[in-house]
Formats: C-alpha cells, structure tokens, sequence
C-alpha cells in the first residue's frame, strides 16, 4: 500500500478534478483517506502545501505526455509535437492544467530565472528543441529562452482562452486553431532560407483563396 503523503495526494489529486479547489480540505481529505485531520497537517502544512504537491504530480503527468515527442526528429519537428502532445495534456485534464499554469500559486516557477536554472520539467524540453532548432538554422539565433517564452505564451494563451470559454468552437477546430497559430509563429521565428516546409509554407486559414476558386 501507498504511504500516507503519496495517498493523501492521490485522493486530493482525484478530489481537485472532480469537484474542484472547494473539495480539497483537510478534513474532506482526511474523510476520504480516512485518517484524522492533524494527521494531515503532520505531512503538509496547509492547504497551499498541498497543491503545490498536487502541481508536482501534475507535472510528472504532463511530463509523460510530452515524451512521446521524443520520437521525432530534433528540432521543430520534435517541438510540433511537443506543442501537440502539450495541447492534448490541456483537453484531457483542464482542472489540472489550469492548477498548475493560470491560477496564482506561491511557489510557482518565474520566467527567466527558474528556467534558466533549469528548474521546469516541461520548459527544459521545449527549450531543448528551442536550443537544437536554432543550431541546426530553423530559427532566427534570438536567445533560446526569449524564444520558448514567445511559444509557451500563444499556446497557453490559446489553451486558457479555451477553457475559459472565450473561444467558443469545436474542440477539433480549436485543435486546427492552435495548430495553424503555431505554424504562423514560427514562420515568424523561422531563419532565412530554414528549408523547412512546414515553417516556410504559408500557413493555412482554413479557408480558400478567391484566386483558388478560378
């Protein structure tokens, strides 16, 4: 069986999804583990102490969806996928994204210094590929974190506004959606003559031209 933290977390983690932050207190914890409330606070010291362990689980979730990217090629090819794999996380487990990327946490991990000291298990990916695109001449040499920071900020943009409910399409059509912005991005942050199709392509509206119905 689990120790005491690991299933305190476990019933916090399933109690924030279901029902949202009113659900996790210590004595609704303590009901569903069945120990006493001070037993709780033995492990963790309040409710913050708690979530910010619920965020840490939460990465090691997003973590692993975003390792079945590595499978591609380095480069932008691997941070599609990435961004991809990011945007399914998001769908899959809304109250769990915005607990860890769009409500304010104490501990929360600050641009630029705990990223650059390599402390955001998801960020030290797409700064990988941020690193290895520009190397291999895919993207303009700007500083590799400026320009994670510029990709991190549309997709979660896009993926907040969603949820939020202020883009009110299709889930399918949003997926289109963040896919096509992605793409407009980085043909901004592509370098001369990248050579790569999916960044050097116009990207597409969804929509045809006039000149195409000719």
């Amino acid at each position: 069986m689990p120790d005491l933290p690991t299933r305190i977390r476990r019933a916090s983690l399933a109690a924030y999804e279901t029902a949202g932050l009113d659900a996790v207190s210590a004595r609704k914890i303590a009901r569903r583990v069945r120990v006493s409330p001070m037993a709780m606070y033995r492990h963790f010291r309040d409710k913050d102490d708690l979530l910010d362990a619920l965020v840490e689980e939460g990465f090691e979730v997003l973590v692993g969806y975003l390792r079945k990217a590595d499978a591609g090629s380095p480069g932008l090819d691997r941070l599609r996928r990435r961004a991809t794999c990011a945007l399914a996380f998001a769908l899959e487990r809304p109250r769990l994204f915005e607990l860890m990327f769009l409500l304010p946490r104490r501990s929360a991990r600050r641009y630029p210094g705990d990223f650059a000291a390599g402390r955001s298990p998801s960020g030290n990916l797409f700064l990988v590929d941020v690193t290895e695109a520009i190397a291999a001449g895919q993207l303009q040499p700007h500083p590799p974190l400026e320009t994670m920071l510029a990709i991190w900020a549309l997709m979660h943009g896009l993926i907040g506004l969603y949820l939020a409910g202020r883009i009110d399409i299709s889930r399918d059509r949003f997926r289109q959606l963040y896919r096509r912005s992605l793409d407009r991005l980085l043909l901004g942050l592509a370098a001369a003559g990248a050579g790569d199709p999916g960044v050097g392509a116009r990207p597409s509206t969804g929509r045809e031209s006039p000149r195409s119905k000719a």
